[in-house]
């Protein structure tokens, strides 16, 4: 009973410091002091359905200028990208 105790404190402790260290990561990505606390929320609420959402292609595809696009495949010949 005693040793289950020690590792599942051991186990919170590990949790606080791996959360403490996200924080702080976070923070150093933003280009926050270190010094202001960031709250983080529980849970965070989508306001939109992702399934629903569509894109456009010309909002995302001058982003990815490198990706080739499918062309239909004609008879016996090879398919090729453009």
């Amino acid at each position: 009973m005693e040793a289950q105790l020690a590792i599942d404190e051991q186990a919170l402790l590990t949790a606080e410091n791996n959360y403490t260290i996200a924080k702080m990561q976070m923070r150093q990505l933003m280009l926050i002091d270190q010094d202001i606390d960031v709250e983080m929320p529980g849970s965070i609420e989508m306001m939109t359905d992702p399934m629903l959402v569509e894109f456009d292609e010309t909002s995302w595809r001058p982003f990815l200028p490198n990706v080739p696009s499918p062309r239909a495949n004609t008879g016996s010949k090879v398919q090729t990208w453009a």
